[in-house]
């Protein structure tokens, strides 16, 4: 964030960045170059698509509470990652992942916008029936942030944003409304942490925001965060911690005029001796209960669920975690327009998992997660040093932003209005056929729960339970492996079924199973881990599709493999309907 003020805005128009994209790293699918100047008016689509009527009104709901896959057939639809996502940083690459589920090819528009002065990048998406697309943002240019609108002609598509960094892997699903609100529940700015705050507005009209924060003592509304416009495709990032300082509950609420609005979040949180961050999108309207997959409950983990209340009257919330043999609850009152951050206590048991369900009275309520895991537990003198640390990087990262506008204004200048612009590379990976081997890898060893090394991963839950989940951007190499997490909320034991995404495949939704996978059950009440690491070995690229015969709750668990790895993410896989 610059010195300069708690606001850097991306306007819809004006003169490129000088810079060109960068390839997603290799360690996930190739990305085809090309460079397409497109004048497709989808716009319009986004405006269309997020005012359903009819018999889709039920799923739009749905989906304003948590992402949902539409596969009805639709003639277009939009999905929106707000990030913010690092551009013109070497060290950090951005990207996100498309999966098509339908069983129609769909092709499109992927729009970035960024912070770095330039108008948006427009580039053309195909993504064939069963496969998917990985658009790398760049990383030459000026650093700034980014956000990406993925705007196509059907249905059945499901987006997630991803980010490799210092701090290991940080994806979080993108989002399939933009809306007039829009809340974050997780968030403290005490120490080294922080939030940085994104609003976009993707549609063709500009938006005047107000952004108020939740906090331990009460509603705060910084003047400079009032009645900030945001242009027509512009993005707008906020410091939350320079205005907001010192409370260990912060929680947002954006309200736009005008346009609609997509907000995110990059949270950091202080991981023994390091300051981490973790990606998480926003939630447009409460819902009477939350769910969320299993997470690491250990001795060297915590988990902290913040909930807000948006309504005008308090709302009383239970908190109940579950491992697959002890449950234990909480409950609190949550008063009007406030935040409560619940802690549950941490489980004996080395390498313990719960999920997690919050109910609440009342309109409903918002809610995250925010689970740290560390290799000791985090003592005063560890906090104090991260945060001087902290203190240093973000008078660094200041004095770098400030030289990088100058240099991007500088190149503004010299070009006399010219474009020098490289558009972002889009392209329909390569479909990697499912493992061949016909030797069923035992059950102990698929179930087997990896080492994960010390992170921070914010999440949002689900509103709902279901029998088809989609997992996009999964990975299992050398440095990334992937856990699917699946828990049983139902009253039955339910079958699962964990396939890949294959065009030509046999299964739901046009997916292949894994011949190497056994039989996979997972009781009423417990949990099923499944590694994908022990069923594929090392395959860049991993798109998953789940199908279970009771509703379950599915988590895609993205962890650092290398010894030197850092870092582990935890996003709700994304539910079809």
């Amino acid at each position: 964030m610059s010195a300069d003020g708690p606001v850097r805005a991306a306007p819809g128009d004006g003169a490129r960045e000088a810079g060109g994209r960068a390839r997603v790293p290799e360690r996930r699918r190739a990305v085809a170059l090309g460079l397409v100047a497109v004048t497709l008016a989808l716009a319009g689509v986004a405006n269309a698509t997020i005012r359903p009527g009819g018999r889709d009104r039920a799923l739009h709901l749905a989906s304003q509470a948590s992402p949902v896959v539409v596969t009805n057939g639709a003639s277009s639809s939009a999905w929106y990652c707000a990030g913010p996502l690092p551009v013109g940083t070497p060290g950090e690459a951005s990207s996100i992942a498309v999966t098509n589920v339908g069983r129609s090819v769909v092709t499109g528009e992927v729009v970035v916008s960024s912070t770095t002065g330039g108008s948006r990048d427009v580039s053309r998406l195909t993504v064939p029936a069963g496969q998917e697309s990985v658009v790398g943002l760049t990383r030459l240019g000026a650093r700034g942030v980014a956000a990406v609108t993925v705007l196509v002609n059907g249905s059945g598509v499901a987006v997630e944003e991803i980010v490799h960094g210092a701090s290991g892997i940080s994806a979080a699903p993108c989002v399939n409304h933009a809306d007039d609100t829009a809340y974050i529940a997780a968030g403290s700015t005490i120490g080294a942490d922080n939030l940085s705050l994104a609003v976009l507005d993707p549609g063709s009209t500009p938006s005047v925001v107000s952004i108020s924060f939740a906090t331990s003592s009460g509603i705060v509304a910084p003047p400079p965060f009032q009645g900030v416009t945001v242009g027509a495709g512009a993005l707008a990032v906020f410091d939350v911690g320079h205005y907001v300082p010192s409370n260990p509950a912060v929680a947002t609420i954006v309200s736009a005029t005008g346009g609609r609005v997509v907000a995110g979040a990059a949270i950091t949180a202080v991981v023994g001796h390091a300051v981490m961050s973790s990606l998480v999108g926003d939630v447009a309207a409460p819902a009477a209960s939350w769910l969320f997959p299993a997470a690491p409950s250990g001795p060297t983990s915590a988990s902290t669920f913040a909930v807000l209340d948006p309504s005008d009257r308090p709302a009383t919330v239970k908190l109940a975690v579950v491992s697959s043999t002890t449950r234990s609850e909480l409950s609190a009152v949550v008063p009007a327009h406030g935040v409560v951050h619940l802690v549950p206590g941490a489980d004996t048991a080395p390498g313990a998992l719960r999920w997690a369900t919050v109910t609440s009275t009342g309109p409903g309520v918002v809610v995250a997660r925010e689970t740290v895991l560390t290799a000791t537990p985090v003592t005063a003198a560890s906090r104090r040093a991260a945060e001087k640390r902290a203190a240093a990087r973000r008078a660094a990262a200041a004095k770098a932003a400030a030289a990088a506008r100058r240099a991007a204004a500088k190149v503004v200048a010299s070009s006399r209005g010219g474009h020098a612009s490289a558009h972002a590379r889009v392209a329909p990976t390569t479909t990697v056929p499912p493992v061949t081997s016909t030797t069923v890898v035992p059950y102990a060893v698929v179930s087997s729960f990896p080492s994960l090394q010390p992170g921070v991963a914010v999440s949002s839950g689900v509103a709902r339970a279901g029998r088809t989940w989609v997992l996009p951007g999964g990975e299992s190499d050398a440095n990334t492996s992937e856990v699917v997490v699946v828990d049983n909320t139902s009253a039955r034991a339910a079958t699962v079924d964990v396939a890949q995404l294959d065009a030509a495949g046999s299964g739901p939704l046009g997916s292949s199973p894994f011949a190497s996978m056994p039989p996979l059950t997972v009781p009423a009440g417990a949990i099923l881990t499944v590694d994908m690491a022990a069923v594929v070995g090392e395959q860049p690229g991993l798109p998953l599709l789940v199908s279970t015969s009771e509703p379950v709750v599915v988590g895609q668990l993205l962890y650092g493999r290398a010894a030197s790895g850092t870092g582990f993410t935890l996003p709700a896989a994304i539910s079809v309907r």
